[in-house]
């Protein structure tokens, strides 16, 4: 006796629509809210360890260097640097968020079905696959911003102008692997034909 599989029929042109829109504008909202949350976050840990430890050093009052880099730090802190910092994360978050319900309700729309487990599914493989890209195309930002920069100070604005079209670059890559992978959950979600 032979089972045969129920036939799928292809996405509409709708639902295909809607995975493409969703995928697009989600996951670059995921991936643009992911960078405004986590490189605050890294920026303070690494002045608070730095902060940690050069007031350790400066306990030593013979040096002098130590506790001109721990004034510069609690300086640069109270001058208001923490607050877009802050706002960055709070931004980041709110884009994260945003990014997961526009998604849904994008798919929800175009009649997609179960779209929270198209969305839920599509972020877990984006985000797999935009780790590896991403981590190919910054380590490529990243010689490149190494090439432009001013060899005398270290950067400059070739530096940082490289370091920019790495980030609009790794940003409109994400959002073809947004719309790819939403495409292809789409398509695995759809349902079966009714006899």
């Amino acid at each position: 006796m032979t089972v045969v599989a129920p036939i799928r029929p292809s996405l509409t042109p709708t639902a295909r629509r809607g995975a493409a829109v969703a995928g697009s504008v989600g996951f670059g909202m995921l991936t643009l809210g992911w960078a405004l949350f986590l490189t605050p976050l890294l920026i303070l840990i690494a002045a608070s360890t730095a902060a940690y430890f050069l007031s350790a050093l400066s306990d030593n009052p013979d040096d002098t260097e130590a506790s001109n880099t721990q004034a510069l730090l609690n300086g640069f802190v109270g001058a208001g640097f923490l607050i877009p910092l802050i706002a960055s994360v709070v931004v980041g978050l709110v884009l994260i968020v945003f990014g997961v319900i526009v998604s849904g309700r994008v798919l929800k729309s175009h009649g997609a079905t179960r779209p929270w487990g198209i969305t839920w599914s599509s972020i877990g493989i984006s985000i797999v696959a935009s780790w590896i890209v991403d981590g190919v195309l910054g380590t490529i930002g990243g010689v490149a911003a190494s090439a432009a920069s001013d060899p005398n100070t270290g950067f400059g604005t070739g530096y940082w102008t490289a370091l920019a079209v790495a980030g609009v670059v790794i940003l409109a890559v994400d959002v073809v692997i947004g719309r790819f992978v939403w495409w292809w959950m789409a398509s695995a979600f759809r349902p079966a034909a009714s006899a």
